[in-house]
């Protein structure tokens, strides 16, 4: 076991850059029973679009297979369709729908989440509770339309699907623990934090049935090399808890895993989410949580470790897209629905002094890029020209 040892940051980034790259040469020559194993693996990211994508399929087989079975029992039961509602045609046409409805509510509930698939009961309650909310939606469309030819649905697909599609998630769960005890479907992580914790985080994981996670690295805030060698075998020691991003983009890792806050770093997680920010590695905590949302939060437990997958802010993608559209609507709507309010205070700001009603300035945004704001003025026009006054 060796150990490799960053130098502090005022220290250039001439030196930072090469301890970097020795951490990515250790990498290669240390830790070489794990660099054996994942080197036949492809990365975290990738397994779970695979499964993801075979999720999708198997739902989207088993649902389509549910509804035909009720149109079938339609078909069977109560052959006189006839013109109208009871038309076949219009009945195939509702049977489409039902699958389209369906499919759009397992998504809506995120059933397919890859921080809930392959393990824990949340997978399970999203497919259930995605099927249960359609149906019963389902059912008073029913009443309200008065279409009780739909009754078959309710009374064979319901019943096939909530049954075959829990059933499924259990036997491809089965599949994908079998694929984890062979060294695939892993997510290689680098586990952080005062060294006692990363030795017990590591312990676990590896000893953890059904673990999704592969522990590529360990840095530590005070490494002891000759019983890192024993603790920690097959995996790499690093220091520098500061460097522990560029450690994992450097080993081609998925996930950041927080043993504990090193010595005198209270808010270091908080500063390691904000620089997880816009970057593909994810944030798990072996912790107690400081300044986390709630609902951000995943719980994923490892041979009784509580891991708690962190949801990073995304900035890119369809989610960014989607948030982005969100807004703007949200405001257009705002400034029309507030327009008469906006219209009285300008009116008391003119009144109140001279000059115009509203300031501008030119802010700094993200990337650095600069742009002017819009606001009410609350001060006096030349506040800006007199702030060395007011300073003095």
């Amino acid at each position: 076991m060796n150990e490799l040892t960053v130098p502090r940051r005022h220290r250039g980034p001439a030196v930072r850059g090469r301890a970097l790259l020795r951490a990515g040469q250790a990498h290669v020559h240390l830790g070489q029973q794990a660099h054996a194993v994942s080197a036949r693996l492809s990365s975290g990211a990738a397994w779970a679009k695979s499964y993801r994508r075979r999720l999708l399929w198997t739902d989207t087989i088993l649902i389509s297979s549910s509804v035909a079975l009720g149109y079938g029992a339609r078909l069977v039961f109560e052959p006189g369709l006839e013109d109208g509602e009871r038309s076949l045609a219009a009945f195939a046409v509702g049977a489409v729908l039902v699958v389209v409805m369906w499919s759009v509510a397992m998504v809506s509930f995120r059933s397919r989440d890859s921080h809930v698939i392959g393990v824990g009961p949340d997978e399970y309650k999203r497919v259930l509770s995605a099927s249960m909310t359609f149906f019963g939606v389902l059912a008073i469309l029913l009443v309200i339309s008065d279409t009780a030819s739909a009754q078959w649905f309710l009374e064979v697909a319901a019943p096939v699907g909530l049954v075959s599609l829990p059933l499924s998630r259990w036997l491809w769960r089965k599949w994908l623990f079998r694929q984890r005890a062979l060294g695939h479907s892993l997510s290689r992580v680098v586990v952080v934090g005062k060294r006692k914790d990363v030795v017990k985080v590591v312990g676990q994981i590896n000893r953890g049935l059904g673990a999704a996670y592969l522990v590529v690295a360990a840095v530590v805030d005070k490494p002891r090399p000759k019983e890192d060698a024993v603790a920690l075998r097959g995996v790499t020691v690093l220091q520098g808890t500061d460097h522990v991003v560029d450690y994992a983009s450097n080993l081609s890792c998925d996930s950041i895993i927080v043993a504990g806050e090193p010595s005198g770093r209270s808010n270091y997680i908080r500063d390691l989410a904000w620089e997880l920010e816009g970057k593909s590695l994810e944030l798990v905590l072996a912790t107690s949580l400081a300044n986390i949302a709630g609902p951000r939060i995943h719980y994923r437990p490892v041979d009784g470790l509580p891991l708690l997958t962190v949801e990073i802010p995304e900035y890119e993608g369809g989610k960014h897209v989607l948030k982005r559209m969100l807004d703007i609507t949200l405001s257009l709507i705002a400034l029309i629905v507030l327009a008469p309010i906006f219209g009285v205070i300008a009116v008391l700001i003119r009144v109140d002094s001279p000059g115009p009603a509203l300031f501008s300035q030119e802010r700094v945004g993200q990337g650095g890029k600069s742009f002017r704001i819009f606001k009410f003025r609350s001060m006096c026009v030349d506040a800006p020209e007199r702030l060395a006054e007011l300073r003095a």
